[in-house]
C-alpha cells in the first residue's frame, strides 16, 4: 500500500517511477507490471523501505533519487540497479548530511543536493569524449596523460581542456599498451607490435629497434632458442642477455619471466 507520492518521473525507456513515502518503485509501461528498487536488500514485508522525496536525472539519464535517512539513491533505469551516495565522516568530498530535502540540476549538468541543516552539496559531472580508457598516467611536468584504446589524450587541468594527442605523436587510432617518461624527459609509447620514443619539447620521434633491445619477437626468438635447457640453465641466459642487452642504459618498467613445466 502507498501511503503518499511524492514524485512520479519518467525515465528514458518511458517507464515510471513512483517516489513514495514507503520507497521508490519501477512500474514497466510495457509488461504493466510493478516492483520496488532500493539499494538495500528489498524486504516486500518491509512497509516503510525508505522515504523518497525529491527526483533529478543527470546527463546520462540517471536518476538521483533523494531520501529523508539514506542519501541519495542512484538509480540506472536500464536494469534498475541502484546505488548509494552517502555522508561520510571526516570527508570533505562526500554528502553534507544524508536527509535530502530537494535536489535540482543546473544548465551545466551540475546537481545540486539540499541536505538537512547543513547546507548543500554540488556534484560536478565530467564527461569524456572516449569510454575506452585504460590507465593514466602523470609526467614530471604535471601533465594529466590519458591512455585509451583510441590513442593518447592530455588533460590541462587549469583550463578544463582535453587533446588528443595521436595526430602530434603520429599515433593512429590504436590500443595504448604501455606508457613512460624516461630521465630526459622522452615519453615511451607502445602499441601493438612497436614502441615509439617521443620527445615533446622538440617533436623528434623514433621508433624502439631490434637493435636497441628486445621487442616482442626478440624475446619470443630468445626464449625459443633456449627452451629445451634446464630451468635453472634458461634463468641464467636470460639474465645474462638482458643485462648484456641493458648495459649501463636506465630500466624504466619491471621486467617479468616465468616458465611453467608441463
Amino acid at each position: 500500500m502507498l501511503r503518499a507520492v511524492h514524485f512520479i518521473e519518467i525515465d528514458k525507456n518511458n517507464n515510471l517511477w513512483i517516489e513514495t513515502y514507503s520507497g521508490l518503485l519501477f512500474f514497466d509501461t510495457k509488461n504493466k507490471t510493478a516492483k520496488r528498487v532500493s539499494g538495500k536488500k528489498v524486504d516486500d514485508n518491509v512497509i516503510n523501505l525508505e522515504n523518497t522525496r525529491s527526483c533529478i536525472k543527470d546527463e546520462n539519464g540517471n536518476l538521483w533519487i533523494g531520501t529523508t535517512s539514506s542519501g541519495i539513491l542512484k538509480v540506472n533505469p536500464d536494469d534498475q540497479s541502484g546505488v548509494y551516495i552517502q555522508s561520510q565522516k571526516n570527508s570533505n568530498e562526500s554528502l553534507a548530511d544524508n536527509l535530502i530535502f530537494t535536489t535540482a540540476k543546473d544548465a551545466g549538468g551540475n546537481i545540486w543536493i539540499a541536505n538537512g541543516l547543513v547546507g548543500f552539496s554540488i556534484y560536478v559531472p565530467y564527461f569524456f569524449p572516449d569510454d575506452n580508457i585504460i590507465d593514466f598516467f602523470y609526467d614530471k611536468d604535471g601533465v594529466t596523460w590519458i591512455l585509451s584504446g583510441n590513442g593518447l589524450y592530455t588533460y590541462d587541468e587549469k583550463t578544463d581542456n582535453v587533446k588528443f594527442m595521436n595526430p602530434e605523436i603520429g599515433l593512429t587510432d590504436e590500443t595504448i599498451e604501455s606508457f613512460s617518461q624516461d630521465s630526459e624527459g622522452n615519453f615511451w609509447i607502445s602499441v601493438y607490435r612497436k614502441t615509439i620514443i617521443w620527445n615533446s619539447k622538440t617533436g623528434e620521434k623514433k621508433y624502439f629497434t631490434d637493435e636497441m633491445g628486445f621487442n616482442p619477437g626478440n624475446m619470443n626468438q630468445v626464449i625459443a632458442s633456449i627452451a629445451h635447457l634446464p630451468i635453472a640453465e634458461q634463468q641464467e641466459n636470460l639474465e645474462h642477455t638482458f643485462t648484456t642487452w641493458q648495459a649501463n642504459y636506465e630500466q624504466l618498467d619491471d621486467v617479468c619471466v616465468f616458465a611453467v613445466k608441463v
